[in-house]
C-alpha cells in the first residue's frame, strides 16, 4: 500500500529523503479528499475506524458539523483522522495524508496528550507540486448573514505542475502575481509516496 502523504514544513522537523525509512505519524480530515483530489486521483483507502474520546476539539464559531478524532487502521497502517458529525465504523479515504511527524520525536506541543497512531513506511518516490490556491465557500461553516459565506484559501484540483525530485527542496515557495497583472496565487507542496509493505 502506498498512500500520497504531504509533507508539511517545520523548523524542528527534518526533511525526509528517497528511501528514508521510518516510523511516520499521519493524518487526514473529511476535507482532504475534496482538497487534495487532484495529486493522486486513482488512490483511495477503505479504513476500519475506532473514535478517540480522550480529547475534545473545540468547535469553531458557525461550524455545522462538529469534527471529531478517529484512528483509521488497515493491517498496520494508522491514520490519526478527523470527521464530520459522527465517527463511522468504516470509511474511504482519499485524496492524500499528512505527515505530521517522526516517531520518537519530541514535540513540545504535545506534552501531557495521548500518543499519535505511527505507521512504519519507506519514501519510494518525491515529488514538487505547484498548485493554484484560489478563493472557496467554507462548507462546514455557516454565516449569519445569508447574503454572505465565509470562503478560505483552497487548492484546487486539477492545477497541480508536478516535479520528480531525488532530494527534498530547502524551502517551499508561493508564488504571488505582482499587482495589477494577470496569474494565479501558486503554492509548492512536498508529495511523498510511503511504502507500507517494505
Amino acid at each position: 500500500m502506498i498512500p500520497p502523504a504531504i509533507f508539511n514544513y517545520r523548523r524542528e522537523q527534518p526533511t525526509p529523503h528517497l528511501g528514508e525509512h521510518g516510523h511516520w505519524h499521519l493524518s487526514w480530515n473529511s476535507s482532504s479528499a475534496d482538497l487534495w483530489a487532484g495529486l493522486r486521483p486513482d488512490w483511495y483507502l477503505n479504513a476500519a475506524l475506532q473514535a478517540r474520546h480522550e480529547q475534545t476539539i473545540t468547535p469553531i464559531h458557525g461550524q455545522k458539523q462538529t469534527l471529531l478524532r478517529a484512528i483509521a487502521t488497515v493491517g498496520e497502517v494508522q491514520i490519526d483522522c478527523r470527521v464530520y458529525g459522527s465517527v463511522p465504523e468504516s470509511m474511504t479515504l482519499s485524496g492524500a495524508v499528512h505527515i505530521t511527524g517522526r516517531a520518537g520525536e519530541d514535540d513540545p506541543d504535545r506534552r501531557g496528550l495521548p500518543p499519535r497512531p505511527v505507521t512504519t513506511a519507506t519514501v519510494t518516490r518525491m515529488q514538487l507540486v505547484s498548485i493554484v490556491l484560489d478563493h472557496r465557500p467554507s462548507l462546514n461553516i455557516d454565516n449569519p448573514d445569508p447574503s454572505r459565506q465565509w470562503t478560505s484559501l483552497q487548492p484546487i484540483a486539477g492545477t497541480e505542475w508536478f516535479y520528480e525530485l531525488a532530494q527534498p527542496p530547502v524551502q517551499l515557495h508561493t508564488y504571488r502575481p505582482h499587482e495589477r497583472e494577470p496569474g494565479q496565487l501558486r503554492q509548492e507542496l512536498l508529495l511523498l509516496d510511503l511504502d507500507t509493505t517494505s
